[in-house]
């Protein structure tokens, strides 16, 4: 089985993943979609539902195998051939990581070695143009 994320279906990947998203997408986007007959747009589901979620799992031990599956799924999107799923992952998900020092230092237990070394580049570049502090 090809394992490899497009970006066409890396909303239902998302949700069969981890399928407790789907009442938060419902919750968060439903007044701007028609989710029964429609995907939401890519973009809005990991900004304003995927990356709060992950924060949240950040701040509160309790979720930890919650953690563990939405970090396993962004490593599986950083291994994507599809550059424009590796592009929505570091967009809407590893930018924040690498500007928010603690959200960083929490999710490196969690992060695979492609999400961390994306976060690390990241980090890198925003030192080098004087965004982040080195």
């Amino acid at each position: 089985m090809n394992d490899d994320l497009q970006f066409i279906n890396v909303y239902s990947a998302l949700i069969a993943a981890v399928p407790e998203l789907y009442p938060l997408v419902a919750a968060k986007l439903n007044k701007y979609y028609d989710l029964a007959n429609e995907a939401p747009a890519e973009y809005p589901v990991f900004e304003d539902v995927v990356k709060p979620l992950v924060r949240k799992c950040l701040e509160n031990t309790a979720d930890r195998q919650l953690a563990i599956r939405l970090f396993q799924f962004l490593e599986r999107m950083a291994t994507s051939s599809d550059s424009g799923v590796v592009t929505l992952l570091r967009i809407a998900i590893l930018e924040w990581l690498a500007f928010d020092a603690a959200s960083y230092d929490a999710a490196q237990k969690y992060m695979g070695p492609t999400t961390a070394e994306y976060v690390k580049l990241d980090r890198r570049d925003f030192q080098r143009r004087g965004i982040l502090p080195a």
